[in-house]
């Protein structure tokens, strides 16, 4: 009566392995230890298959990502965090790394054995960093895929409700737009569910556009700017999955 349970529990992958050589006994000269073997076994074949709770949430992330959903910002009634296109999340990544070195510049400036003079250029520097700081919170809340002032802007007006935010308003939109990193991922693995390291090949970003543009019959150039990265590789996920259902056919 265990022997198929165990491969049952074995194949759904509802608890390590390891787990489950530990409790097998060795021989069957315990009646008590494979009757509580039984008994738990039975509760692992009860659990939800971890596969299937995965692939739901991965099918509710294509979803939300179709729909391009806004994601909420915690504590602020009426401000959101909008998905962003392609292009924009590149442009995004330049603030973002803008960021990173004014502010790791600013600490090295600010040391214990900084002189005056490092730290009245500090102060300028402080300015700067907030400056950026407003730039990204202005793009991620502002409705569309795209960004809320051109790129070629050598100093976009940041406007005054973003630059009225406080530290616990900033931090509250940065959570936010960080679910949308975790949706990505999802999304994405979605459109090549084998890694690399397995053998899985995902294309090039010039050449996923081409095949999705296609399929789509839209331009690439239009995919990549005007529509969220997560729509694009939803409907990615979607073409696959009829691509699949056409071949299925056919070897029928």
């Amino acid at each position: 009566r265990c022997v198929p349970l165990i491969q049952a529990v074995r194949s759904r992958g509802v608890v390590p392995q390891p787990d489950l050589d530990a409790i097998v006994p060795n021989d069957h000269s315990s009646v008590d230890a494979w009757l509580s073997l039984y008994g738990q076994l039975r509760a692992w074949v009860a659990m939800p298959d971890p596969r299937e709770s995965k692939a739901d949430d991965a099918d509710a992330l294509v979803t939300a990502a179709i729909r391009e959903a806004p994601i909420p910002v915690q504590d602020i009634a009426g401000l959101f965090v909008y998905p962003k296109s392609f292009e924009t999340l590149l442009q995004i990544k330049v603030l973002d790394t803008q960021l990173d070195r004014l502010t790791a510049r600013l600490v090295s400036m600010l040391g214990e054995e900084a002189s005056l003079e490092e730290i009245d250029g500090a102060v300028e520097l402080t300015v700067c960093v907030a400056y950026v700081t407003h730039l990204l919170l202005w793009a991620w809340t502002a409705e569309g895929p795209g960004l809320p002032f051109k790129p070629t802007d050598p100093e976009p007006v940041v406007p005054e409700h973003i630059r009225a935010f406080t530290p616990e308003q900033q931090l509250a939109v940065v959570h936010a737009a960080h679910q949308f990193s975790a949706s990505l991922a999802a999304v994405q693995l979605l459109v090549d569910p084998l890694p690399a390291r397995d053998g899985g090949k995902r294309p090039s970003w010039a050449a996923f556009f081409e095949a999705v543009g296609s399929e789509m019959r839209i331009d690439p150039r239009e995919l990549a700017v005007t529509s969220s990265i997560s729509k694009v590789l939803a409907v990615a996920y979607l073409a696959r999955d009829r691509q699949q259902v056409r071949r299925d056919a056919s070897d029928l």
